[in-house]
Order: structure tokens, then sequence, then C-alpha cells
């Protein structure tokens, strides 16, 4: 499936979860049968759900402490 208006990363890759699961319980981003991308715990039955899964990226620095500032003057603005 190509889609030339959907930017990809070359870097991210989805992990075929039929040759290499997630350990039991962690916390991953899995790609549905239906292909939608969702958060998902892993569990003896998602095999039946997913078809891939990926770990979640990493979030520079500089966004996590915008988006906190972001956070803290909402709250502010609460009071």
């Amino acid at each position: 499936m190509s889609d030339p208006t959907r930017p990809t990363a070359k870097t991210v890759e989805l992990i075929d979860a039929h040759v290499s699961p997630p350990a039991m319980g962690q916390t991953v981003l899995g790609l549905t049968i239906g292909g939608i991308l969702v958060q998902a715990a892993w569990q003896s039955h998602s095999i039946s759900t997913f078809d891939a899964w990926m770990p979640f990226p990493k979030v520079p620095e500089a966004v996590r402490k915008r988006q906190l500032a972001r956070f803290q003057h909402d709250i502010l603005q609460e009071s």
C-alpha cells in the first residue's frame, strides 16, 4: 500500500508480531488486523488482533518542554 500524500519516516519500522512479538504486558503501538495503529498492552490473545507492533517513538526534549509549558499555562488560567 503506497500513499504519496501520507508522510512516512524511514527510521521507524513496525515489527511483525508473528515473527517477534513484544513481551507480555508491555504497552506498545499495535497495528490491528484492520490497519489501525493503536496503543495496546500486549496479552496472550493479542496475536489474533494485531499483525505488527512498535515501541513508542521518543519525543524530543524541546517538544516535551513546550507541551509542559502549555499545560501549566492552561492550569493557571483555570485557577
